[in-house]
This record gives C-alpha cells, sequence and structure tokens, in this order.
C-alpha cells in the first residue's frame, strides 16, 4: 500500500457498551475466497502486469535493451554527481527464508557442499553447507537476471542472464528481468566480466540491436565435455561453441539452428548433443530438436529426420531435453503444446533409433504442466535423468514427477504440502541439479529445495537467499514489515525467528497490496490475486469482508494485482458510526462526567463527557463514535473502486458500495490527508473530494436506487501515454501530491502538483536530469517538504531540492534492482511508535531494505513528553556495555562506530532495570550507542577496550 494517513492524535480509554450503525450490514456473507492458498497462474498476470509497467509507448512492447540503455546512462549520470544532503544507509531486512524465482543452480566441481544459485531477479548467491545457509556475491552486481550458469572443469564460471521463458507465450511479454549478455569468471568469482569473441567483441547486446537482439537472452549454457575450455551456448540468435581460452565464438549455420536457442544437452562423453530451437515468429510457435552423434559436427533435424512424436508445428510450445550422463542411448524429451498444456514425455533406449510415449498428454492426469487456472510449460518446464538411473527421469512444471522407462509415472512431490513437509517443492520448477554425490537441488519459484534421497524426501532451502519479489510492503508502529510477493504469499518479518529477517507466510497465492492498521497495529490487511481482500486482528486468522454485492462485483471485475488504500482518522467530527450507551450502574451518573467507551473500530476506546443532566439508572445515550477509516479496493471496468467503513470493524460483515466507475482497471490509490482520494486506471487520475461523508450506499449516485451524491468526481489528469504508477501526498499539505509514472521512452516519469485541490489542479514534471526509465513509487518526505524519494526500475534516487536535481541512493546491501513500493513512517514517538521517520522499501528481487538516517532528526523527536537520560558504564568497557534510560519498556538499543556506521542493533524489552548489551565482538575504539524509547532517543559515547 502507498501510505496511510493519521490525521490526529490517539485517544485511550479502558471500556465500552456499543451497538449496530450505519457500517452494519444486514445480507450478511456467503463469500469465499477462490483459491486463497492455490496456484492460479500467477505468472501470466504478473508478465501482463510487468509489461504494463515497463514496455515502450512507442510500441507497446517491452524492449529490453530500452534497460541496458538506461543503466548506462546512470552510470554516467551517478559518476557526475556528488552527494545531496539526503543520506541513505540501507538495512537489509529480508525475508531470509523465503527465496524467489531460480533458473541456475551449480554444485561445485570439487566440493558437493558447495552451491551456486542465479536468481531470476535476485542476483549470485553461495552456499558451503550443500544451501543450509546463502550468502550473496557482490562482485556479480551488473545484472541480476541470471538464467543459466556453467562451471567449467577448469573452474571458470560462466553465466548467462536474460531468458526467452520469462516472456509471455505468442512473443507479447519480455515480463522478465533483462539479460545482458553472457558473463565470465577466471577467479574464483572474485571479479566477472563479459565474454568476448576472436575479434574482441563483448558476447552482449548493444544498442544497435533491437529486442530480439544477440544475448538479449541466453537459455542455456554447459560443457561440451569434449573440451575443458569449450561450452555450448543456446540463446536469442541460435546455438554456438564457445572456447573460453582461445575466444572462438562459432555459431552453428545449420538450416533452422540459426533460431533462437531453447536448450542443450550433451551426453557424458560430449558425443552426443542434442541442440532445441524456436521455429516462426513469435515465442514458441514450434520447437524443432537437433541431435548430433559427433559431438557436433554433423546434425539430424528430428523434425523432419526423426520418427519421434511431435506436436505439430501449430500446436507445439516449448522443449526441453535430457540426456543420460550414465548411458548416451537415453534421451528424453518433455514437449508443451503451444498453449503450455502437457504434449507428451517421450524417451529412447538406443540413441533415437525408437522412441516410446512415456507420459501421454492425452491423460490429463499426467498434465504436470497444468493446473486448474491455466497451463504454463512455456514457463516452467524441467527434465533431468537421475545419475545411475538411466532408465528415471524427473519431471517439472507446476508439480513434480517421476518417470521413465524403468519408473512409473507418478507424482512425488506436493505443492501444497505445509512448508518444512518432507513431501513439499513450491509450484513452477524450472532447474535440476544433481551434485556429484548424487544430492539433487531444485530451482523454482519457491527458492531451492534439495532431496538427498534422489526425489523421495525434500527440504526447503531458502535460509539467507533473500531474491523476494515484493509488489508492495507496509509497516507496523514497531517496526515490523509485511510484504506481499510474486508468487510467494503475503509474509511478515516480525523480529522474531531464527534470525531478524526471518519471515513467516500469512497467506499464500500471489499477495499484493498489504497494510498494518496505524491506530491498531495488531490488525492487518493481506491480499491475494484477482482483488481478494482479506483481513486480521491477531497476524494470524485472515478472513475475507466482503459483502455479497462487493464479491459478486469481485467476480465480474477482480484484477490480477489486488489493489487497495486504507485511510484512517482518529477524531472524525463527521462520523456517522454511533454507539449507544446504557447506565447499567445501578446508580445515577452525575453530569458531565467522563466515561471510557469502547469504539466500534476494534481495541480502540474513547472519552465521552456525559450532558447537563443525570444520567439515571438503565437511561441510553447515542454517542458518536471519533474513529472512523475507509478501506478502498480497486477493481475494473464500471466496477472501479469499491468502499467500506467497517474494515476495522470485526464480528460482522461491513456494508461496501461503489465510488467510483471507470473504463480500465484501477491500478494504484491514495488518501490525502484530509481524506481526498486519488484513484488511476492506468493513465487517467481521478480525484474524490468529500469522500469523508460518504457513509452508505444512497450517499453515492452509483448504488443503483441512490439519487443524492455527497462526494464530487473529477479526472484531474486525463489519459497520456505512460502508465501512472504512484500517488503520494504530501502528509503535511493535502493540495500537494506527487505523481510517478512508467513505461519507456515517452513522457517524463516523476511530476509534482501544488494545487490538487484545485478546480483544474497543475502537474510540473520534475524530471530533472534523470534518464528514461520507469518509476514506480514515490514519497515526500514528513519532515522536510524539499526530500523526495522514488523507486525506480535502477533502484532508489533521491532529491533535496523538491526535484530539480536528483542523486542516485543505491549501495552498500542495495542493488539496481526494482523498488516497487517507498513508505516513511510519518507518525511520532509515544504509544507504540517507535520507528518515526524510518523509510522502508519494498523491491522485485531482493526483498524489502530500510534507512534510519532520518530517524532522530526529525522535529517531532523533540516533543514535549518527559526526557530522560541515558547512562553506560562501565566506560570504558571490554565485553559488557550496561544502558540505563530509567524507563520500562521495549526499547531500541543501537551501536554506530565513529564513522556512523551501524555495528550493532538490539530490540530489548525493559522493566526500568538496566539492559545489557553484550559488545565482547566489536573491535577496539570509541563508539556511539543510541537508546531509542517511547519518550524518543538519546545517546551516549563509550569506549571498548
Amino acid at each position: 500500500m502507498r501510505k496511510l494517513i493519521l490525521s490526529s492524535v490517539v485517544i485511550v480509554g479502558l471500556s465500552a457498551l456499543l451497538v449496530n450503525d450505519f457500517c452494519s450490514s444486514s445480507e450478511g456473507s456467503s463469500y469465499t475466497p477462490r483459491g486463497e492458498f492455490q496456484h492460479q497462474y500467477s505468472f501470466r498476470g504478473h508478465a501482463e502486469y510487468y509489461e504494463s509497467l515497463r514496455s515502450d509507448v512507442k510500441t507497446g512492447k517491452y524492449n529490453p535493451l530500452n534497460k541496458q540503455i538506461a543503466l548506462q546512462e546512470v552510470a554516467k549520470f551517478s559518476a557526475l554527481k556528488s552527494k545531496n544532503s539526503v543520506e541513505l544507509d540501507w538495512i537489509e531486512m529480508g525475508p531470509d527464508n523465503v527465496g524467489g524465482r531460480t533458473r541456475a543452480i551449480v554444485v561445485d566441481k570439487d566440493d558437493p557442499r558447495t552451491v551456486y544459485a542465479g536468481a531470476v531477479a535476485g542476483g549470485l548467491w553461495k552456499s558451503t553447507n550443500r544451501g543450509g545457509t546463502w550468502t550473496k556475491i557482490e562482485s556479480f552486481d551488473e545484472n541480476l537476471m541470471i538464467s543459466t550458469m556453467s562451471q567449467l572443469p577448469n573452474g571458470k564460471f560462466i553465466i548467462g542472464t536474460g531468458c526467452s521463458f520469462e516472456s509471455l507465450s505468442g512473443g507479447t511479454g519480455g515480463s522478465g528481468f533483462s539479460g545482458y549478455g553472457i558473463y565470465i569468471s577466471e577467479d574464483n568469482l572474485q571479479t566477472f566480466n563479459h565474454a568476448v569473441d576472436q575479434d574482441g567483441d563483448f558476447l552482449r547486446p548493444s544498442t544497435q540491436f533491437t529486442s530480439a537482439g544477440t544475448f538479449v537472452y541466453t537459455n542455456e549454457i554447459v560443457n561440451t565435455r569434449t573440451n575443458d575450455d569449450e561450452v555450448w551456448i543456446s540463446y536469442d540468435r541460435g546455438f554456438a561453441k564457445y572456447n573460453t581460452v582461445t575466444k572462438q565464438f562459432d555459431k552453428l549455420t545449420e538450416p533452422g539452428m540459426t533460431n533462437a536457442g531453447l536448450d542443450v544437452d550433451v551426453s557424458g562423453d560430449g558425443l552426443t548433443v542434442v541442440s532445441i530451437h524456436q521455429s516462426g515468429s513469435g515465442f514458441a510457435t514450434y520447437s524443432t530438436p537437433f541431435i548430433s552423434k559427433d559431438g557436433g559436427q554433423t546434425w539430424t533435424n528430428l523434425r523432419t529426420e526423426g520418427n519421434l512424436e511431435m506436436a505439430p508445428t501449430g500446436n507445439s510450445g516449448r522443449m526441453e531435453v535430457a540426456i543420460s550422463k550414465d548411458d548416451k542411448n537415453y534421451i528424453y524429451f518433455s514437449m508443451a503444446k503451444r498453449n503450455g498444456s502437457l504434449f507428451g514425455v517421450y524417451g529412447t533406449e538406443d540413441g533415437g533409433a525408437n522412441w516410446s510415449s512415456l507420459m501421454p498428454g492425452t491423460v490429463s492426469s499426467f498434465d504436470y504442466m497444468s493446473s486448474s487456472a491455466q497451463p504454463q510449460g512455456n514457463y516452467d518446464q524441467a527434465i533431468e535423468v537421475v545419475p545411475g538411473q538411466p532408465g528415471v527421469i524427473i519431471l517439472g512444471g507446476i508439480t513434480l514427477w517421476k518417470s521413465g522407462f524403468d519408473a512409473p509415472a507418478e507424482q512425488i512431490a506436493q505443492n501444497f504440502a505445509p512448508l518444512g513437509s518432507p513431501s513439499y517443492v513450491h509450484s513452477d520448477i524450472h532447474e535440476f541439479t544433481f551434485g556429484s554425490d548424487g544430492t539433487l537441488f531444485i530451482g523454482c519459484d519457491g527458492g531451492v529445495h534439495r532431496s538427498d534421497d534422489k526425489g523421495l524426501t525434500f527440504t526447503l532451502n531458502n535460509r539467507g537467499y533473500n531474491v523476494t519479489t515484493f509488489y508492495d510492503i507496509d509497516f507496523a508502529n514497531d517496526g515490523k514489515v509485511i510484504g506481499g510477493a510474486q508468487d510467494n504469499g503475503t509474509n511478515m518479518i516480525e523480529f522474531k525467528g531464527i534470525t531478524e529477517q526471518t519471515s513467516r507466510q500469512v497467506t499464500g497465492g500471489d499477495g499484493f497490496d498489504c497494510a498494518f492498521s496505524k491506530t491498531n497495529s495488531a490488525i492487518s490487511f493481506s491480499t491475494v490475486q484477482n482483488s481478494i481482500m482479506l483481513r486480521s486482528l491477531d497476524d494470524n486468522a485472515y478472513e475475507s469482508f466482503y459483502d455479497n454485492f462487493a464479491a459478486n462485483a469481485v467476480n465480474n471485475s477482480g484484477t490480477f494485482y489486488s489493489t487497495f488504500q486504507f485511510y484512517e482518522n482518529d477524531n472524525d467530527p463527521t462520523s456517522q458510526t454511533f454507539i449507544q450507551f446504557e447506565n447499567t450502574t445501578g446508580a445515577d451518573i452525575p453530569a458531565q462526567t467522563v466515561l471510557t467507551l469502547d469504539s466500534r473500530t476494534y481495541g480502540r476506546t474513547f472519552q465521552y463527557t456525559t450532558g447537563d443532566s443525570v444520567l439515571v439508572p438503565n437511561a441510553k445515550v447515542s454517542v458518536q463514535d471519533p474513529f472512523s477509516s475507509i478501506f478502498a479496493v480497486g477493481m475494473s471496468g464500471t466496477n472501479g473502486v469499491w468502499i467500506t467503513r467497517g474494515a476495522m470493524q470485526f464480528g460482522s460483515i461491513p456494508l461496501w458500495f461503489r465510488v467510483l466507475e471507470t473504463s480500465g482497471s484501477v491500478s494504484e490509490i491514495e488518501f490525502g490527508s484530509d481524506g481526498t482520494m486519488y484513484a488511476t486506471n492506468g493513465s487517467t487520475l481521478y480525484r474524490l473530494t468529500g469522500l469523508q461523508n460518504a457513509w452508505k450506499k444512497a450517499d453515492s449516485d452509483l448504488g443503483g436506487d441512490s439519487t443524492v451524491k455527497v462526494f464530487e468526481t473529477t479526472v484531474i489528469w486525463p489519459n497520456s501515454s505512460n502508465m501512472i504508477t504512484s500517488i503520494s501526498a504530501d502528509p503535511n499539505n493535502p493540495n500537494r501530491i506527487l505523481v510517478t509514472r512508467g513505461n519507456y521512452n515517452g513522457s517524463d516519469h516523476v511530476y509534482l502538483c501544488e494545487d490538487a485541490l484545485s478546480p483544474n489542479p497543475t502537474f510540473t514534471s520534475i524530471q530533472g536530469d534523470l534518464p528514461d526509465f520507469p518509476v514506480y513509487s514515490g514519497r515526500i518526505d514528513a519532515f522536510d517538504p524539499n526530500i523526495i524519494l522514488i523507486g525506480t526500475e535502477i533502484g532508489v534516487f533521491a532529491s533535496d531540492d523538491a526535484g530539480q536535481t536528483w542523486v542516485e541512493k543505491n549501495g552498500g546491501p542495495m542493488d539496481r534492482v526494482p523498488v516497487y513500493e517507498i513508505d516513511q513512517q510519518t507518525r511520532t514517538f509515544g504509544g507504540d511508535v517507535t520507528n518515526t521517520g524510518v523509510y522502508y522499501i519494498g523491491t522485485h528481487g531482493r526483498g524489502a531494505f530500510r534507512a534510519e538516517n532520518f530517524f532522530t532528526s526529525v522535529t517531532e523527536n523533540k516533543k514535549t513528553t518527559p526526557k530522560f537520560e541515558i547512562n553506560v558504564f562501565p566506560n570504558p568497557t571490554t565485553n559488557v556495555l550496561k544502558v540505563n534510560t530509567g524507563l520500562a519498556g521495549e526499547q531500541l538499543v543501537e551501536i554506530f562506530n565513529n564513522s556512523g556506521q551501524l555495528v550493532k542493533k538490539e530490540r530489548v524489552a525493559s522493566n526500568g532495570t538496566v539492559l545489557e548489551v553484550n559488545v565482547n565482538e566489536l573491535t577496539k575504539g570509541n563508539y556511539i550507542v543510541r537508546a531509542t524509547t517511547v519518550n524518543g532517543a538519546q545517546t551516549a559515547h563509550f569506549v571498548k577496550r
């Protein structure tokens, strides 16, 4: 979610008696979330959504080279820039136990305990304990999209980036992270450089190529096995042999082999080679396999010369090949139809003279490439021969199977088993890799799995493998983070697990917009694809809260990207929620008595002063509830935006009603601090003023039987070329909003409006000197209106002069990765708020981060609550530093070195006694300790000896 706006200070009390109000629904609800924890073909929706943000406005298609041009411009841009006043030191938050889409795994040739994994969106990672824990290889940072990699017998690593299978079927996609050629490391992964050919040309795309340019996609790299220095490369312009010593790059020119290469495999002796190619226009119009029995000297087209049964050219999708390394006569193919369902699995025991059907696509129960929603074998498909068992293969698609000449076709893992179950393997399988000791590693959309018994049982191995692709994140007042991730559900980072970065999945499917209530941090909201909205009052049990009217709208007009926005008001004088207080004390209640009553908002209380008359026993009085909220959900077409006033009123299904009609899908919603709502259906921006007066269907003229609308709807930005990706309202000025836009080669991407509430607002570009790339999110700083942060396709950029100039703010653990969400805690210290000023970002490929640079610089930290002193002793100290604030409650203790770097942090609970912090691991020197409490933060100096 973009932000939760709070309009006043919270009033806390103790008890109440309440009854129904205008937000209660008499219809009840029979709505059950569809496929809440089921796989709903997330990739297609993800691909379409991602392409809509990144396409070239001139062609309507995504051109991967646009990003490479942008990266080159950013490198020049950043090299010329001096720092501005916005300092952001990013702290990685995880999750370190979720993982993300993985298409490349290599087991070290000398040590089967050492494993390397390449993520589609998060770079290169290494484990030295068989996947038990992972660390990022920081030297590989130029392109985070790894599609394939190989370790040669001489120790060199070759990595391919970009993948055809991240595209949509039919050639309309290109939604995945784009590749930037082939990289090589000759010094044990210390450095990486682009591979070059014999003429000195880099094996990478250049601006002279189109979107189908060479080395935008590299689908497979394998060692030739006949020469330790050579590899076969299956890439977007065909198939080639490459020598890493002589740099000789020999592209095969056999008829049909100059088309895009999809896959390649090699026998143990290197003599049998099978290469699969794409033919015709568009992705996988049909696939053609070629076989060589002499190490690539001569080739046979199996579509025209073999007796292998294949899908007709008009119905042929992706194909994958596997050759036994123990017996080259065993060759297997898996084939998808053009729609992504299974066509068949075939094998030969005699090198291709005869072929057998092992899993026909005509048997629907065999179709591991499909789910109940839609087939997707053109996206996730993998096949491998089990070492030592040439008659047995494992197959991956949406689910994991085993088959072969010596094994019956059977599913061997469950994609909906409980996490941690020995039968669980995440949906969407892309890679199988066996180590020399027989250990099987599986790469999938859920990260990395391992099997120590060749597919009988499985473990999930993602500890430290933070490559999560978040769509959205939000934070709680105590610093917890919730995030909706592509194909990995909605996860909560609570600082409670094995590490501080451990997360807990609270809902499944695809996770999108999510939020914590800022007036009651126990309440949170999550989403699943197709506009499914869920709420929880304990961060555990999530429930749907649509009434029948909204449920019907969702069933007809739900969107893949589930969009909502949540507005809270602690002191709403226009509230139409009332409770009825009854004097049940048995005695008179004097006039002007202050009572503490329960709000209809769960967990909140407020104070009410009785009138000038005595309340006799059993007397009743109607009392206005000052707490209000608006929960707004985006749908498509005329169903536009629906709202409810009762999202935080648990125990009943609230009333919903429609407030906005649009012509397309609502993609973004935002509230100003005054309750003004902004919504966009792509490139058109709507403003709804006076929405705080809408409490029931009759308040909207869209409700069917309504006659009066109490709010006004205005189009303030007509349709334009670029898609609007975010709207950010200045938390201190409802007349000021920031708008960001996506796409390449269109108009500018960042606009500021200073008169958002006027009849005809003016939007001024503050693109300044930014390069041309999509901007996905923005934030106006809560404590300095000149500071603006934006999240882009290439990370975070910041301005300290209201957008006149910009500086890149990546670095440290933060890569140049897409940033879909930027948030800041705008509430001041007090109550349960411990993170005033902290920035949080959600990346699409590297999880969540925060920056605490603004933590103590905001003026609200110097509020009038009682101050405290911090005492530290012994000083100097050697092992333990004792910190005394004299205050009770949860406290944050941080230690910084003389350079201002955070070197240690602990969240501790105190009952007013001395806190003890172990500093034994710190090097000798001078340090600063900061203790943050409900009364603000104080610092002290100490010396470590």
